[in-house]
C-alpha cells in the first residue's frame, strides 16, 4: 500500500473530510502475538471512500465505502460500515450494511448487527448477534 489515510474529526455540520497522503501505510498489530489492531477509523471519526489494508485494523467510527484487506478487520461495538467488507478474518461487534467475505473466518460477537450476506469457510456467531441476510459457508478461495 503506497498511500496512508489521514483522518480528521467531523462534527455535525462540519465540512471536513478524510484525505489521502503519500506517507507509507503502516501495517496493523498482530492479534496472534497479543498486539492490538491499529485503529483505521477511530471513534468519533467518519470516513467516506474505499479502504485497503494489510495487517490488523479496527473500525470504531463510521466508514461509508468498501473495505478490502489482507489480515484481520475488526468492527468495534461503536463501529459502523456502510459498504462491503472483505478480509482474511472479520470480527464484528458493531453494525454493517453490506456483504461480508471472510477468506478464513467471520466472527459475529454480541451486539453485532449485519444487514447483508456472509460468505466464509468458518463462522462463529455468538448470542445477541443479528444477521439479516444469507449465509454461505464454503471452502476458502
Amino acid at each position: 500500500m503506497s498511500d496512508a489515510i489521514v483522518l480528521t474529526s467531523q462534527q455535525p455540520g462540519d465540512g471536513r473530510r478524510a484525505s489521502r497522503s503519500s506517507a507509507p501505510q503502516p501495517s496493523g498489530g498482530d492479534p496472534a502475538r497479543g498486539e492490538a489492531p491499529e485503529s483505521l477509523v477511530p471513534s468519533g471519526f467518519e470516513f467516506e471512500g474505499i479502504v485497503a489494508f494489510d495487517g490488523a485494523v479496527r473500525i470504531d467510527g463510521t466508514l461509508r465505502g468498501d473495505v478490502d484487506g489482507r489480515g484481520r478487520l475488526e468492527i468495534g461495538p461503536g463501529g459502523r460500515v456502510e459498504g462491503d467488507a472483505r478480509a482474511d478474518e472479520l470480527v464484528v461487534a458493531g453494525a454493517i450494511e453490506g456483504d461480508l467475505h471472510g477468506r478464513e473466518r467471520i466472527e459475529l460477537r454480541e451486539g453485532a448487527h449485519v444487514r447483508g450476506d456472509l460468505r466464509t469457510p468458518r463462522l462463529c456467531m455468538l448470542g445477541g448477534a443479528v444477521l439479516d441476510g444469507r449465509c454461505d459457508i464454503d471452502r476458502a478461495d
